[in-house]
């Protein structure tokens, strides 16, 4: 169990943090330069910002000037201590000066045209909707730990005094700062509450201080005169009326407000901002605000309309992404996660990798065995090592809902191999209630707790980490995503399939053990967070290797960045494409699963070639942390893994990932399959006869052989007796109208890439390699085609065909065409092999067949195959249907 290599070179920090980088750790070498940014717009800002720094400030207005030199020219004193800004902090602050006052780029679409190089930023330009140009918006994305709170304070004094000053500013003194829950209310309610932070920092010159005068409003205070006012509120406070009734979430358990007394306060506090001529909005953990019709824009925008400007919106994240993880376009500063790990700001990240295995269990606590045991021996080693400098390590575990949370409390509270966890272990979920909507968003319904027992459990998580805390283990499942911020956890357990599209969760849950126990400063002590590897994690350090250059791969200088755009119709009426709406031909009934026999098991075994399994297997399992920057091993390690009781369980677990292949309801395959499954791992599967209690099978059912035979095995008997078709239904409800589509996002990129066209109701055409390019352009060109649409987002048409191997899946043809005669097509083109054309192709010719039959509107299904298109000459779409519809393979 001894610990093979440990460099402590790989984990120092690289330069001080109040410094501009200029050197990064590449694998175990240190290399001159920064890291570069992986977003274009951020990157390029870099040098001008710099250029204007060395410049002495040059353009900006005096009081500009004045502040920037105050909190960046050198060491201020705090009572005995000495005190910097960060360098991040410096960036951020001198790029919304330097593009506000000095270039006064405040348009989203502006600051893609001026600083993004792309091939496709002109289109990314195009399609940035006129509400993200409304007002100055600028999104500042900071690694958690780095500091965001003090950004914030930066911009508001400087809004203020530029205000105050400047007799031509537009600027104001008036401030709004949001946080999404109380959570993160109270946490910047301890900077803000009574202008604390204000008073502490060195944000004001002392012969300014006479002019400072800035009420903060907490958001059930009475008041807003004064010269300057900062109201401070979470955003529920915020919503309309109608929306805050359905909308009463709290990303942490809070204390309980009425119904009633919540919409009166809130409804009074909208009335006082709205009546605020001029308003700089600042949001906290920004990544909330990702689409226009969230609730929070939809808030953002009353006061848009309300108020007579607003004057800037700021938005600060850890993780500015939208639901799909892309960057939101008008991040205007990065500072990557390493750059804070270079300077020493925040923990360094370690991957904890081992050949960890599901136990086949559905109680979490069984079926996560593995990684609890390797997750719990690594924080007790953390434990033992920061007790003796009187700090209290912590493991921090995520699981998937309230169900698992429970179950992993329970063993970690009670079985004698956890002895340090016993009775430790603090479950921020029990007996609460709550889901995920569509929007990736926590909505917590009614909790069983009473308020005493809500209160009592939030001050135990505040606690967290100090010598009054009996706790030494947190089990959570989303509330603890952002805004927590306990500093001692040292280990963190993920147990989330993170199936968000908003791929934000690996990077918030890693954020909780960033911080620093000591301050990075007047403490040189190496500090580490061990994530214990899960595969969104591993994904998410390889992006970060590649986006920081910490790659061995290097990227080809003909290779471009993806750019985000924005898809939305814009056009009039005369480009309306109308999809009818028909039903699917292919659904699921479990009538004939009792017909399934041991005969037809062993005839599928026999069918297939299923070789007989041995049972020898390991009993323990190899581990080693690895950085998460530069891939450095920095220890390797063997744990041995505790068997389960008994294979009973397994069974269950074996039924739902049989569920889940075949995409039935959970529960429903039981009394057709337990039976059978039970022979089989006993009589048929192995090379001898086994019992479900024989230690030799116990070890065997986690590993991936066994799990594939059974999936081969019981999946086609499964798939072949519950699929039943049907003819298309056409329904009698109006057709859906493209113009009705909301806006969607598009990656483009040069082998993606994006196109204007005047024959679609679209303000672009999203494009999935050239030939889809080329074909969209002939198809504006062509004379008799009087509209088409690309068939993409959300709302795109799917029709339902089966597999080759039975399943059920979903197609998604390219394009609508409309010709002059009002007929309508609908085309696939293709330019690569794809084994499903055929199944494809019968699915469509169906949908077109029904469709045709049962309304006036003709519907034709075209195939345009790439390979015949570029050898042909069409000069319009009379001369591609014959060649299009002979469905050539």
């Amino acid at each position: 169990m001894q610990t093979i290599q440990t460099n402590e070179q790989a984990l120092s920090r690289l330069h001080d943090p109040w410094e501009e980088p200029n050197q990064h750790r590449q694998g175990d070498k240190i290399v001159d330069g920064r890291r570069r940014s992986q977003l274009v717009v951020p990157h390029a800002l870099r040098k001008h910002v710099k250029r204007w720094r060395e410049s002495g400030y040059q353009g900006a207005s005096e009081t500009s000037g004045t502040l920037l030199r105050h909190w960046f020219g050198g060491e201020h004193q705090i009572g005995a201590n000495g005190f910097r800004y960060y360098f991040c902090q410096r960036e951020a602050m001198e790029t919304l000066v330097y593009l506000y006052e000095v270039e006064q780029k405040r348009r989203v679409s502006d600051l893609i045209s001026e600083y993004d190089s792309s091939q496709n930023a002109l289109f990314a330009a195009v399609g940035i909707p006129p509400i993200e140009n409304a007002w100055a918006k600028y999104a500042f994305k900071l690694a958690t730990g780095t500091g965001k709170t003090k950004c914030m304070s930066l911009a508001i004094v400087w809004s203020y005094f530029h205000a105050l000053y400047e007799t031509d500013s537009d600027m104001t003194t008036r401030f709004l700062v949001i946080a999404p829950g109380l959570t993160v209310y109270e946490r910047l309610l301890e900077d803000f509450g009574g202008g604390k932070i204000f008073h502490n920092d060195p944000l004001i010159p002392r012969s300014w201080k006479k002019d400072w005068h800035l009420n903060v409003i907490q958001q059930n205070e009475p008041g807003g005169a004064g010269e300057g006012v900062l109201y401070l509120t979470n955003i529920q406070k915020l919503y309309p009326k109608r929306q805050r009734r359905s909308q009463q979430y709290y990303p942490f358990m809070g204390p309980a407000v009425t119904p009633t007394k919540s919409i009166d306060i809130g409804e009074e506090l909208r009335a006082r901002i709205s009546e605020e001529s001029r308003l700089m909005i600042l949001n906290d953990e920004a990544h909330h605000v990702w689409h226009p019709d969230l609730a929070w824009n939809q808030a953002l925008q009353f006061f848009h309309e309300k108020c007579d400007s607003i004057v800037a919106q700021l938005d600060f994240s850890a993780t500015p992404k939208n639901q799909r993880g892309q960057i939101f376009n008008h991040v205007v500063c990065d500072t990557p996660l390493g750059e804070a790990v270079d300077a020493g700001i925040v923990k360094v990240p370690i991957i904890g990798q081992a050949d960890l295995q599901t136990e086949p269990s559905e109680n979490a606590a069984e079926k996560y065995r593995q990684h609890l045991v390797v997750g719990y021996r690594k924080w007790k080693e953390s434990f033992d090592e920061w007790e003796k400098s009187g700090e209290t390590a912590l493991l921090f575990v995520m699981c998937e809902n309230t169900r698992a949370a429970d179950e992993i409390a329970e063993i970690l509270n009670t079985d004698p191999y956890f002895e340090e966890l016993n009775g430790k272990v603090l479950n921020l979920h029990t007996n609460l209630k709550g889901s995920v909507n569509k929007r990736g968003e926590f909505v917590e319904s009614e909790s069983k707790m009473s308020d005493t027992a809500l209160k009592q459990l939030r001050e135990q998580s505040r606690a967290l980490g100090t010598q009054n805390s009996p706790y030494r283990c947190i089990v959570s499942v989303l509330m603890l995503r952002e805004g927590w911020d306990v500093n001692n956890v040292t280990t963190i357990v993920p147990l989330r399939p993170f199936t968000s599209d908003a791929q934000i969760l690996p990077e918030q849950t890693l954020g909780r053990g960033l911080r620093r126990m000591r301050h990075p400063v007047t403490h040189e002590v190496v500090e580490t967070v061990v994530v214990i590897e899960h595969p969104a994690f591993t994904e998410l350090y390889e992006e970060a290797l590649g986006a920081e250059g910490l790659s061995p791969i290097v990227q080809s200088a003909s290779e471009t960045t993806s750019t985000i755009v924005h898809i939305f119709p814009e056009k009039n009426g005369e480009l309306e494409i109308e999809v009818p709406r028909l039903s699917y031909a292919h659904r699921l009934s479990m009538v004939e699963l009792q017909s399934i026999s041991s005969e037809d098991v062993e005839e599928q075994c026999a069918k297939i070639e299923m070789p007989k399994l041995s049972l020898d297997t390991a009993s323990s399992i190899d581990y080693r942390g690895v950085h998460m920057l530069t891939q450095v091993v920095v220890e390797e390690r063997q744990f041995d893994i505790p068997l389960l009781n008994s294979g009973w369980t397994a069974i269950t677990f074996f039924e739902r990932e049989l569920e889940r292949a075949c995409r039935m309801p959970k529960s429903s395959l039981h009394r057709y399959i337990a039976p059978l499954l039970r022979e089989f791992l006993t009589e048929i599967l192995f090379e001898e006869t086994v019992s479900l209690t024989d230690p030799r099978l116990l070890q065997r059912l986690k590993d991936n052989d066994v799990l594939e035979c059974i999936l081969a095995v019981f999946v086609p008997l499964i798939l072949d007796r519950m699929t039943q078709t049907s003819e298309r239904c056409h329904f009698e409800s109006a057709p859906i109208r493209l113009s009705k589509w909301k806006l969607y996002e598009f990656t483009a990129s040069e082998q993606n890439p994006v196109i204007t066209a005047n024959k679609t109701l679209f303000n672009l055409v999203p494009c999935h390699r050239h030939f889809e390019r080329e074909f969209a352009e002939w198809l504006d060109r062509a004379a008799d085609v009087a509209a088409f649409a690309k068939n993409a987002g959300p709302q795109a048409l799917q029709i339902d065909y089966l597999d080759s191997e039975g399943r059920i899946a979903h197609y998604i043809p390219d394009f609508f065409v409309r010709d002059n005669n009002g007929d309508y097509f609908l085309v696939e083109t293709k330019g690569y092999p794809d084994p499903a054309v055929e199944h494809k192709k019968k699915a469509a010719l169906s949908w077109c067949r029904s469709t045709s039959e049962a309304s006036d509107v003709s519907w034709t299904y075209l195939f345009v195959h790439q390979m015949e298109w570029n050898f042909s000459v069409f000069r319009s779409l009379a001369e591609l249907i014959p060649v299009a519809t002979r469905m050539p393979s």
